[in-house]
């Protein structure tokens, strides 16, 4: 591809070629995932520790969305009673504990069992925001804490 063909890509570190458009339109439009995968989602993320919104509250907030507390345990663990769901969960997991870049392996799983492209973009923008919103939090509550 010469440099022409590059314009209008985002290439991650392993190089495969994400149309910018696509990304840009994910992020400014409203969110592509259903509320109960977003809940999913944080409910595994503050199990473990990434997240400032606590399990009580992610877990009030899913039975409002109609979840149940068994799935809501299952999510917790990084599972869900749902196949989709489930590869999610396991996206999410490799988001966070697979050090370097996504393979192309990682998105063909969720391409394959029905995520469009925005929404596998929502997924990695909702985990990267709740690292961050957490770390943020536990930076500003730990300067605010005074040696004795």
């Amino acid at each position: 591809m010469d440099t022409n063909d590059k314009k209008g890509f985002f290439f991650s570190n392993n190089f495969t070629a994400i149309p910018v458009n696509a990304s840009q339109d994910a992020l400014a439009q409203p969110g592509s995932l259903q509320r109960q995968t977003c809940l999913r989602i944080a409910i595994y993320l503050a199990r473990r520790g990434h997240c400032v919104v606590g399990l009580d509250a992610l877990r009030d907030y899913g039975r409002a969305a109609g979840m149940n507390g068994a799935e809501m345990a299952a999510n917790e663990q990084g599972t869900s009673h749902n196949a989709k769901d489930s590869a999610c969960m396991r996206f999410v997991q490799t988001i966070i504990d697979k050090p370097g870049p996504l393979c192309e392996q990682d998105f063909q799983r969720l391409h394959e069992v029905g995520y469009s492209l925005d929404e596998i973009l929502e997924v990695i923008t909702h985990v990267a925001l709740n690292i961050q919103l957490a770390r943020m939090s536990e930076a500003i509550h730990s300067s605010g804490e005074k040696e004795d």
